[in-house]
């Protein structure tokens, strides 16, 4: 394997330079004891340098709080927040109802209502006496059938028997045989007449008068009927 030839570098040309200039000594070389000194001083001063520091940053000036009376501040929005309270637990209570009675206590019977007064019965008719005539007993008929019609005075319904043709001893004796309330036929009497008319209390008086009642007969009538 050959080589390449040789080449000779080009040559540099600098600029020509005076002689040179002498400079300072060299320096030489601190001992190491001193050096050491040094250090140690260093670090005494730094040390001290940050106790100074340290002082001066823990000590805190004290500055005059204003009176909050004397300068009030603007007003903090105080925002409320209301929490929903808690829904109240429901408590369900079962009331037991108390037991039916078996058997319900008998209600009492409603008193009945007094039952009204029964009419008094007519009074029978008197037995025939021995030896009554046909007559008498054939008034004592029509006088009773009168005064199923219409209410009579004694007199004035012996005056009908007489009307009748019935002599006056059989009317008599008819009419005293019939058991009729003399003043309760005038009572009927009176209503039949204010039923019809108008009467003054006097007045009806009179007319159960003119009818053949007896005046205490026609004052009880009347009396009947609220005049």
């Amino acid at each position: 394997m050959s080589q390449p030839p040789f080449q000779q570098p080009p040559q540099q040309w600098w600029p020509p330079t005076g002689p040179p200039t002498p400079g300072p000594p060299p320096r030489t070389a601190q001992p190491v004891h001193r050096r050491a000194w040094f250090l140690a001083l260093a670090g005494v001063v730094v040390l001290l340098v940050g106790i100074g520091i340290g002082a001066a940053g823990g000590s805190t000036p004290t500055r005059p709080v204003a009176d909050d009376t004397s300068v009030a501040g603007p007003a903090r929005a105080t925002t409320t927040v209301t929490a929903p309270a808690p829904a109240p637990a429901t408590v369900t209570v079962t009331a037991t109802p108390p037991a039916a009675a078996t058997a319900k206590a008998p209600q009492p019977a409603p008193a009945p209502a007094p039952a009204p007064a029964p009419a008094p019965a007519p009074a029978p008719a008197p037995a025939p006496a021995p030896g009554q005539t046909a007559g008498q007993r054939n008034a004592l008929g029509s006088a009773n059938d009168y005064l199923d019609y219409s209410a009579f005075s004694r007199s004035g319904l012996i005056e009908q028997l007489e009307y009748e043709g019935y002599s006056t001893a059989d009317a008599t004796w008819a009419v005293d045989n019939t058991g009729a309330d003399w003043n309760e036929q005038a009572a009927k009497s009176a209503q039949a007449y204010l039923d019809f008319t108008s009467f003054s209390r006097a007045g009806l008086v009179e007319q159960l008068e003119y009818e053949g009642f007896t005046r205490e007969q026609a004052e009880y009538g009347v009396s009947q009927t609220g005049l």
